[in-house]
């Protein structure tokens, strides 16, 4: 299973957009500082995410939300995948 999921910085109200396997894990590295493209952007806000089966899947959720994101703030968007 493979998650995609937008962190909003309470910082900046910039938006990263992610996807990885373990949900769980890769927020507890984004809340300690220890990703480097949201270490400076914290504190952070999850926003609502999305489970998909397939990486293809996840991939293609990803580039939507990314569009999205950018298309309706007008704002920076980073983003990354975790494989």
């Amino acid at each position: 299973m493979r998650y995609t999921c937008v962190l909003s910085s309470e910082k900046d109200g910039h938006f990263y957009i992610g996807t990885n396997s373990d949900l769980r894990k890769r927020l507890k590295q984004h809340v300690q500082g220890r990703v480097t493209s949201t270490a400076y952007r914290r504190p952070l806000r999850l926003m609502p995410f999305q489970h998909v089966r397939t990486s293809a899947g996840s991939w293609m959720h990803h580039t939507h939300m990314h569009s999205v994101a950018i298309a309706s703030s007008g704002k920076q968007v980073g983003t990354a995948l975790d494989y």
